[in-house]
């Protein structure tokens, strides 16, 4: 997968109607070896999720069955056909730059992207609240350890 793309995933274990579906953004980057997923409970179907996932954490039994399907869209490939890059996430439209943003470290500060032109990238991100920015600081704090060449610069 790149960076920035999104998969579906659906399971009988919590799903409300045959074959439903919900899309999330992945939040982990190609080379990374887990596939992270950010999923906040708000409607019926993410907190059914939740609360089996919490059982069977709990009881110690099997964690549900889930079919996953993708990825899909482009992703957020552009960034490194130019010198200086701006990105722009709002609310929760920035769960895609997770991924995004630990990539473009990863790969400018391998070496193993040699075709990579981006010199500096100015991530902005506008929140309605402060509560909205909590969740996604220790991305921020993880993106910002591993920028060696300082590459990332957050507003």
């Amino acid at each position: 997968f790149r960076s920035g793309q999104w998969v579906r995933i659906s399971s009988p274990a919590f799903s409300c109607a045959f074959n439903e579906c919900h899309a999330f953004s992945l939040a982990s980057a190609p080379q990374s070896p887990t596939l992270e997923l950010y999923i906040k409970a708000v409607g019926p179907w993410t907190w059914k999720m939740r609360s089996e996932i919490i059982r069977a954490q709990a009881t110690g039994s099997p964690y549900p069955l889930v079919h996953m399907n993708g990825p899909y869209g482009d992703g957020n490939q552009e960034w490194t056909n130019y010198e200086v890059a701006i990105l722009v996430g709002g609310g929760i439209g920035v769960t895609p730059y997770a991924s995004t943003l630990t990539d473009l470290v990863l790969e400018t500060t391998s070496g193993r992207h040699h075709k990579v032109k981006c010199k500096k990238v100015y991530f902005l991100w506008i929140c309605p609240t402060h509560k909205n920015y909590e969740w996604f600081v220790d991305v921020l704090k993880d993106v910002e350890e591993l920028d060696q060449n300082r590459l990332l610069e957050t507003h």
